[in-house]
């Protein structure tokens, strides 16, 4: 089947309509409430994340693209180079709570979502808008207000909102973006859309938005909801490497459980294993070398076999290790 061909016979469009209930950031009523917003103060924000502000790379990667934006925004080094010699995050750095293939197909959860700010160093507040779901009991109107002014009255903090698009009488389902302004006089919030192929920055009553966290999503059988971020968390550790430990603590147990095990606690040994890293070709590799290959050929197929595996395993493990930012 040609690929290209089948795309292109498929209904598409361009761009939507951006229903009464929001107004668009450009028109000049938009203008008005972001004037409004600069000189009272609620604006900050805005101008952190108009800089870093992106179009997601795939219809399904509003969440990890609102992350991306929200992480260079605050100006969190990734650790990790994105195009040599630079660091800098993108999407596809995005992939320790969850596959990417499998966030290109579904998107990311409030979960995920929390799992991954915090795997990249963010310390994050997440409320549902139910608060009946086991958020704290107050009223989440007026805490998301209160969340609201003071994220876009800061330099260094964010609120992203997840919520129904049908709530807001826009096409479409769930969706994560960052709030940029606040407007006080109006009680209206700015959504820096991440899908800006259908939808342009809008502004929207505060209250129409808490409505649209209330609806179940599906995935988490929980009400969307809403993040307040900031960037101060230098030493979490990323779930992946927690992860990676606790495989290497298991190898480490089934190593010792092995014949080849008892070969290995001279003292002659562990003195050249503790003087790693050995140089390639020295006097005291080629021993080890030597030693180790005359012990595996005292063993039978079985013990050969897992010393195999094994060696597969923690390949594998300093591989992904290495690929790791900052953990």
């Amino acid at each position: 089947m040609d690929t290209k061909n089948s795309q292109e016979s498929r209904p598409n469009f361009f761009r939507r309509k951006l229903p009464k209930s929001c107004v668009d950031f450009s028109s000049s009523e938009g203008k008005k409430l972001f004037t409004e917003s600069l000189l009272s103060g609620y604006a900050n924000i805005y101008f952190k994340l108009a800089a870093q502000f992106l179009t997601q790379e795939e219809p399904a990667y509003c969440g990890i693209s609102t992350l991306v934006m929200v992480l260079n925004a605050l100006d969190v080094d990734p650790g990790k180079i994105w195009k040599a010699p630079w660091r800098f995050y993108h999407e596809t750095m995005l992939q320790c709570c969850v596959p990417l293939d499998i966030v290109k197909i579904k998107g990311i959860t409030l979960p995920q979502f929390y799992c991954l700010a915090k795997c990249n160093r963010l310390n994050v507040d997440l409320h549902y808008g139910d608060i009946s779901a086991g958020d704290i009991s107050v009223n989440f109107l007026t805490m998301l207000r209160e969340d609201v002014k003071k994220c876009v009255a800061s330099d260094d903090m964010i609120l992203v909102v997840s919520f129904d698009r049908a709530t807001l009488g826009q096409t479409g389902t769930g969706h994560f973006s960052p709030i940029g302004a606040y407007n006080e006089t109006s009680d209206e919030v700015l959504i820096m859309d991440v899908a800006r192929f259908k939808y342009p920055p809008h502004w929207v009553s505060l209250t129409l938005l808490q409505k649209a966290m209330l609806p179940i999503d599906e995935a988490t059988n929980k009400s969307r909801g809403m993040f307040c971020e900031i960037c101060i968390n230098d030493s979490q550790d990323c779930c992946l490497m927690t992860k990676l430990n606790s495989c290497c603590q298991e190898i480490c147990q089934n190593i010792q459980s092995l014949e080849i095990a008892k070969f290995m606690n001279s003292s002659a040994i562990i003195a050249l294993l503790l003087s790693w890293p050995i140089q390639l070709n020295s006097k005291r590799s080629i021993f080890l070398v030597d030693y180790l290959q005359g012990i595996s050929k005292t063993l039978d197929a079985a013990s050969q076999n897992e010393i195999f595996l094994l060696n597969s395993q923690l390949k594998t493990l300093l591989s992904m290790r290495l690929s790791i930012p900052n953990c």
